[in-house]
């Protein structure tokens, strides 16, 4: 994941929402097309085959290979999550990750490792209602510099992630352990 979002690109129309996951789990994705399709945002979804949603969207088939670049077609990355099974609560921060690793601000629901990375970093928004997520729509609509804030700091929030930090973590647990 070496690439970056232009924030340039912010300030173009229409605004597109991204998602990204096995096209089984888009239920709760469905849920949210309909606050999407009436502010007039783009969906762009990409998973291993043709998902059954409610409207229009790009589909773009997974590939490892064009998996990092397909992000970047994205302006915020949108990541509703039941939290009502030990599966959904525990899920890491690999699916908001990718997309904030390159600069794409993520908006999701109250998971604690989204709000490690979201919350914490102010790089997007945690939705825990439809409300929540009909305000954090409109005021990503109303004030797109606010994407661009969120790019910079979803790229610095994902920074302690990244495969160079976690080698020197874990060589320092190496060291460590051998000197016990």
């Amino acid at each position: 994941f070496r690439f970056r979002k232009k924030s340039a690109d912010f300030l173009k129309k229409p605004l597109k929402a991204i998602w990204s996951g096995v096209s089984v789990k888009t239920g709760e994705l469905a849920k949210l097309y309909p606050l999407l399709s009436d502010r007039g945002i783009s969906l762009i979804v990409i998973s291993d085959q043709r998902p059954d949603l409610p409207g229009p969207f790009t589909f773009v088939p997974w590939s490892y290979h064009t998996f990092p670049q397909a992000i970047l077609e994205g302006d915020i990355c949108v990541a509703p999550r039941k939290l009502d099974n030990p599966y959904n609560r525990g899920h890491s921060i690999f699916k908001i990750g990718v997309f904030m690793t390159q600069g794409v601000p993520a908006l999701g629901s109250p998971l604690m490792s989204y709000e490690e990375v979201i919350g914490k970093a102010d790089a997007g928004m945690i939705c825990d209602s439809e409300q929540d997520w009909q305000q954090a729509l409109d005021s990503i609509m109303d004030d797109r510099g606010m994407l661009q804030t969120w790019s910079e700091k979803s790229y610095q929030a994902m920074e302690p992630y990244t495969t160079a930090k976690i080698a020197e973590r874990y060589t320092e647990l190496f060291k460590k352990a051998l000197k016990s």
